[in-house]
């Protein structure tokens, strides 16, 4: 080997002297390959001969060499001209390349994020894959084809594309901010995204020990076929644990994607139509001892104006006395199913079949 054509060692070698001799932590590293020289110039322009330069610090050469891959000195020159070693790095270069380094590795969380969620996914339905946990309120959603859209996804989840977007909107971010417009969705799709996982379950009381028997497998079919799907289930019984009507509308405020509800509704009378009563057809929940306006108590009663709005739900079964005269049946997506029936529960009728074939949507 020349020495004047040669003044310092390649990578290969140096690491080769290291192995035997020890780290020289002050000593540089080989000079830049011809490609590597190329990949810098493109970056951070061209060296310019004539200038005073120096070799990398050993610590400089490392962060380049894993910003632009490793090599060893085949070439030192560069279109025929002897190629001196680049001036040691200036605090605004290095912060350039520290800033590519985080971004680069900011890319790889989110590449190891997008392959954990798909390694979650166990529902893929109108290109969208579906990650549900029964611990959690909301599901992550992923799309699997290029062209999956807020449309597809709105199928997919039996919720209203329309209602998609804005403060109150079904669709949210993978950590659960808000999505703006469709403009933003398109941006975020990449990375996940989330929809309603929520679905509570009520069966009020009062009710004769038959009549809570039947409610019961109703409401246990449907708490079957969502904990089968991984939702988060919320479930009461008040003769187990009594409930109040504003405990459901907390639970009920976010991440709702259906609701059950079975027992006693208002009874609708024709006087009450006439005169336009409150209360017709909503949920009650008995011997809950809410204060009533004449000093006595009376029966907390749980309306479908309680609901928090924003967008239509998935599943909404409400078998109650009178539920139909409510607005029951305003509170269901157009991509979902509802069973809302008053009258006496059979599971030889009809309406345990409907009950169960709202069960079976969920998915």
């Amino acid at each position: 080997m020349d020495p004047e054509e040669f003044t310092q060692l390649t990578y290969e070698q140096e690491i080769r002297f290291q192995n035997i001799f020890g780290n020289l932590s002050k000593e540089p590293l080989g000079p830049l390959t011809y490609e590597e020289t190329q990949r810098y110039n493109q970056l951070f322009g061209p060296f310019k001969l004539g200038e005073p330069n120096y070799q990398l610090t050993y610590p400089q050469e490392m962060e380049f060499k894993m910003l632009f891959g490793t090599g060893y000195a085949r070439q030192h020159t560069m279109h025929g001209v002897p190629v001196a070693s680049y001036d040691i790095l200036g605090a605004e270069l290095r912060e350039k390349i520290l800033a590519d380094f985080k971004e680069a590795a900011e890319e790889e969380k989110k590449q190891e994020a997008r392959e954990k969620l798909w390694r979650a996914i166990k529902t893929v339905r109108n290109g969208w894959g579906i990650a549900r946990a029964k611990d959690k309120s909301r599901a992550i959603v992923y799309p699997v084809e290029a062209d999956a859209s807020i449309v597809n996804l709105a199928i997919a989840v039996h919720l209203d594309p329309n209602e998609a977007f804005g403060t109150y909107g079904w669709v949210k971010g993978a950590e659960g901010s808000p999505i703006r417009d469709i403009t933003e969705f398109t941006e975020k799709k990449r990375d996940g995204l989330s929809v309603p996982n929520k679905i509570v379950i009520a069966v009020g009381g009062d009710l004769n020990k038959m009549s809570e028997s039947l409610l019961l497998q109703m409401a246990n079919d449907v708490y079957d076929a969502a904990t089968a799907k991984d939702f988060q289930v919320i479930y009461h019984c008040y003769s187990m644990a009594p409930f109040s009507s504003s405990q459901l509308q907390g639970e009920m405020k976010d991440d709702l994607w259906g609701f059950a509800l079975y027992g006693h509704g208002m009874v609708n009378t024709q006087q009450a139509i006439l005169e336009g009563g409150k209360g017709n057809g909503a949920f009650e929940i008995k011997k809950s001892n809410v204060p009533s306006n004449d000093g006595g108590t009376a029966n907390d009663i749980f309306e479908s104006n309680l609901l928090p709005g924003g967008y239509k739900y998935a599943i909404v079964i409400a078998k109650l006395c009178s539920a139909e005269y409510s607005g029951w049946s305003a509170c269901v997506s157009r991509n979902g199913a509802s069973y809302i029936a008053g009258g006496v529960v059979s599971l030889s009728g009809t309406g345990y079949l409907k009950n169960n074939s709202v069960a079976k949507t969920i998915e």
